[in-house]
């Protein structure tokens, strides 16, 4: 078993045992979806979780039983040696760094019951960075940046007052400014706008 599938089994029972909600609803409740109630929220991935809105760390607040604000901030950095790709013998260095952020607006269809239907929209907004290592003139690099309007349609289930699981549909459009180097005489500049629609999402939301 490993570690992210015992971080999985660790959220889920703090939250059955030791997650009561600070917002004095009754045995009965059906949900958490109250005035001022909050949510960390991990998407699945086979068996371990990551952030919900694509992100390291997301994060819901109801503003209503109607009403929320979902935030996903994802930022990662790497470095790795490739294969040279234009067929040079050995290995190059690469980095590669990516931030990016995710805020939506939330609403419920029928908040009172277990099962509960939503729609969400809001921005995305991202910026990455690529660089070949090898060359002080920054051959291989880029620079892009992306903004553009996200849109969830998804229900969500109750199996717990204080836990959900939840299937989300999302459409993203982005405008996209790039700026790369394809050799150490030649920069190149573009923008493009499109649509791409993600495969089904399954997440979990731990309230409190």
């Amino acid at each position: 078993m490993n570690m992210k599938t015992n971080q999985l089994l660790v959220l889920i029972f703090l939250s059955l045992g030791m997650f009561p909600t600070l917002h004095a609803q009754s045995d009965s409740a059906k949900n958490s979806l109250v005035e001022g109630a909050n949510a960390l929220q991990f998407q699945f991935e086979g068996l371990s979780l990551n952030g919900f809105d694509g992100g390291l760390l997301s994060w819901k607040h109801q503003y209503s039983t109607l009403e929320a604000l979902r935030v996903g901030i994802s930022l990662n950095a790497q470095h790795s040696n490739i294969k040279f790709e234009r067929g040079r013998i050995g290995q190059t260095p690469v980095s590669r760094a990516n931030i990016s952020i995710r805020a939506l607006k939330q609403y419920y269809l029928v908040p009172k019951n277990s099962i509960n239907f939503y729609y969400s929209y809001g921005l995305l907004v991202s910026l990455d960075h690529y660089k070949n290592n090898e060359y002080s003139s920054s051959y291989y690099y880029s620079d892009t940046w992306a903004i553009g309007p996200v849109g969830n349609v998804g229900v969500e289930w109750f199996f717990h007052n204080s836990m959900s699981l939840s299937g989300e549909y999302i459409g993203v459009g982005k405008l996209t400014y790039k700026i790369y180097d394809e050799d150490i005489y030649r920069r190149t500049k573009t923008f493009s706008y499109g649509i791409s629609y993600e495969s089904v999402k399954l997440g979990l939301s731990v309230y409190y």
